[in-house]
Order: structure tokens, then sequence, then C-alpha cells
């Protein structure tokens, strides 16, 4: 359900109300019953929500919104748009069922509505974001966040990291598993050798050393080691043109260096319609590409097409996986 005070709760039912998502899986939400009714008649009452006690109970249905409910503790100060430990608590705990649910193999993947990193420090959460709980949650030795916008993918090599950190956190090794786990996820939508490019870390690629040397003696024999996966490795090119190659169709992927060279790249081009990918994890897991707008929760105008795209994306990665996996082929639950 994401953050409860976000507006999770208000595009998960907007999206999940209609037909269009049912034809591709059988939804369920995990997280808490009580937001979601509060959402409910905040919009009027347009749907009818079902708690259930299990991933199995009831049938899909338009106008239904099941509901398993993961709460640990009762909200008893709820407001919309403030963050609160209460919810950061709940947060972990419903991604926490999800990982279980989808390791048994009763969910065939899930999707994180925005979640709100302040909430989960104060809910005494030490890890610096999603990608890194669903790491601990599921036991995995890493997850990385890959965007798909269109048929555009990228991932960064360093996250949530303080600035001043960036450079000291640019590893040869942290860029090949960047190119690793960015180029396993193309593979799951395209059926060629994905092409991937590594953006610069200094202006106009250190222009031969003039303005840093760390893509003659990081970047560049990463770029080279990486070719070993298979996929047509190119750069380091210049970070600030380096979209506009993708967005002709000369690369698939890209590799930015750190969180906000690849973000203000993207969210410039196309803010709120691409998703996240967890990549990494047993089972796939993906997200909307915006955060929990607390300045629109509770409000009723909140728009749910992202979220819809991250729940298509969820499902058609679920079907490709049972195709593969020897799997049947039923519809996803998610």
């Amino acid at each position: 359900m994401g953050d409860a005070a976000g507006i999770g709760p208000e595009i998960i039912i907007k999206a999940t109300m209609g037909s269009d998502i049912l034809r591709i899986c059988d939804p369920i939400v995990i997280g808490s019953a009580r937001t979601m009714a509060l959402m409910n008649e905040a919009l009027g009452c347009p749907a009818a929500l079902a708690i259930m006690s299990g991933p199995g109970d009831g049938e899909p249905s338009p106008g239904t919104i099941r509901i398993l409910d993961c709460d640990v503790e009762e909200n008893k100060h709820f407001r919309w748009g403030a963050a609160d430990g209460t919810n950061g608590k709940n947060s972990i705990a419903h991604i926490g069922e999800a990982v279980r649910l989808a390791s048994s193999g009763l969910l065939d993947g899930f999707v994180i509505a925005p979640l709100n990193k302040e909430a989960l420090h104060l809910a005494g959460c030490t890890l610096p974001d999603e990608g890194a709980l669903l790491q601990e949650e599921a036991g995995v030795s890493l997850v990385k966040l890959v965007l798909k916008w269109d048929q555009i993918f990228r991932s960064s090599v360093v996250g949530h990291t303080p600035f001043r950190d960036i450079v000291a956190n640019l590893t040869q090794d942290r860029i090949v598993k960047t190119v690793e786990h960015l180029g396993n996820t193309i593979r799951l939508f395209l059926a060629s050798a994905p092409r991937i490019g590594v953006a610069a870390l200094n202006p106009h690629a250190g222009e031969g050393g003039a303005f840093g040397d760390e893509e003659a003696t990081i970047l560049t024999p990463a770029v080279e080691e990486a070719r070993r996966f298979g996929f047509v490795m190119s750069g380091p090119y210049p970070a600030d043109t380096i979209l506009l190659r993708a967005k002709d169709r000369k690369l698939d992927g890209i590799v930015y260096l750190y969180h906000d060279q690849g973000n203000i790249a993207l969210k410039a081009a196309a803010f709120g319609e691409s998703v996240i990918i967890y990549s990494g994890l047993p089972f796939p897991v993906t997200g909307p590409g915006h955060g929990t707008a607390y300045g629109r929760a509770g409000k009723g105008y909140a728009d749910p097409r992202n979220l819809q795209e991250a729940i298509r994306v969820c499902a058609e990665m679920a079907r490709k996986k049972r195709f593969s996996g020897g799997g049947n082929a039923q519809q996803p639950s998610a």
C-alpha cells in the first residue's frame, strides 16, 4: 500500500477499480484496511472493500478491492500528508508480508506504492531506501533499482548516499554489478542483446583527463569488463547528452553514476511516467516512479496512471517468468 499518509491508498483504489487491471492480474492490497476505508469514504465510496484472511480468499471482481490487513500498530493520530513513524512501521510490515507471500509462491509478484523515507526512519529503520529493505527482507545479496520509461531503461551505481561520498563509492566492481542488473532486466523485455551506455562522471567525459581521470582509470575498464555478460557496451558518454542517445534508439539502457545524475535527466523528460523495477529478487517487484505527494494526499485528485503502468509491468514480468520457468500460464496474482 505504500505510506498510509501519501497518495498510495487513493491511486490504488482508482487503479484497480476498472476491469483493465483484472484482465492482466488478480490484485490484492497488502496494507491497512482502516486507511483504505478512510480513502474510499473520501472518494465517495466507489469501491466495495473485502477484508481477506489470506491471499486465496474470495474472487476478483470489478468494483471490489480485496485487502489483506497487515498493520502492526494503529495510528491514532493519523493525518493525510504527514510523515509519521507509525505509518513507517506499518509500511515495513506490509513489505515484509509481501516478501513472505511471494517467497512462498502465494504471490507472483508485487507493486510497492510510494513510500516516505522520513516515515521509515521515524520508525527506526536505518536502511537508506526500500531497495535495501527488500534486500534484507528477501535475504538476497543486492537489489538495484532499474527505471523503465517506454523502452529506455536506466540504473544508478550510487543511490541514496551523501554527495561527498559519491566518488569513493564509484568502484569498478560496483559499476559492473550495476551493468549486470540493468542488462538482465532489459533481457526480460527485449529479444536482442542489450545495448548499454555508461555515463561519465566529469564534465565532457573528462576531456582527456583535463577535468579528471575517473573516466580512464575506473569507467573505461568497467565498460570493458562488463562485455563478458554479452551486452553491447559503450561509453563513458557525457552525462548531459547520454539520454539523447537512448531517445534516438542508439542505447537500450543507461548506467548513471549517482542518484541525481540519472533522476534529473529522466524526471525532466518524463516525470511520473517511469516504472521502478527492483532487480535482484527471485520474483517481480515494481513501483511507480513518483513519491508520496503529501501535498495532494487525501484530496481526491491524484493520478493513478503511473501505478497502473507499474502493475502492468509487474504482471508482464510475472507472466514471462512463468513461461520461461516452467510454471503454469494462469493469470498472475499481485
